[in-house]
């Protein structure tokens, strides 16, 4: 013969059914705030549940527990796919982070920013300054990326020297690497 259900046990069971619904609802993007309010208020009500399991029948305690540990099952489902999500959107962010870094420290040199080489300078000061300043001049490396191209730039076939400006946190100045642009690539592209 069944142990007659408890009535807290049927209302927790329908609680962590609707909190089931509703992280599936969230995880399906149908829902814009995680319910973690109602995740709280039963991990709360079925603590104080398994507490006050003595004075309860052996079937009660046997229906109590496992209904705490399919609610613990719940809470590290829903756990384990925030983290994914949080690492997804971190490994974006990430990404984009790098790209922008690169594509803004990359500093294309022709004839008219060696006859104006503040456009260069500002470019520069503006990426290493503020609040991570590194340790080194900009000025510095502005003018020698200036120096550098200035003896290449006149030589026949070259439209342009591109250089790149990486700099870690472990390095104490940054690399900067340097590749001509040749006449016939500028025009083609």
């Amino acid at each position: 013969m069944a142990v007659p259900r408890n009535p807290e046990i049927v209302r927790l069971e329908k609680k962590i059914e609707d909190l089931r619904y509703q992280y599936d609802l969230y995880f399906s993007g149908h829902r814009r705030t995680e319910p973690s309010s109602l995740m709280n208020e039963i991990d709360h009500e079925i603590l104080n549940a398994t507490r006050t399991q003595h004075g309860k029948s052996t079937g009660v305690q046997f229906q109590l527990n496992t209904l705490a540990h399919k609610f613990r099952a719940l809470q590290t489902r829903v756990r384990k796919t925030l983290e994914r999500w949080e690492k997804a959107r971190t490994g974006r962010r990430q990404a984009i982070a790098e790209a922008t870094q690169e594509r803004s420290s990359t500093f294309y040199i022709d004839r008219l920013t060696i006859e104006n080489p503040t456009l260069l300078k500002r470019r520069i000061r503006a990426l290493y300054t503020g609040a991570n300043a590194p340790t080194f001049n900009p000025d510095k490396i502005s003018d020698a990326i200036l120096d550098k191209a200035s003896q290449v730039i006149d030589k026949p076939g070259v439209a342009a020297v591109r250089f790149t400006v990486s700099h870690s946190a472990n390095e104490k100045a940054p690399k900067v690497k340097g590749d001509l642009i040749k006449l016939k690539a500028a025009s083609e592209g």
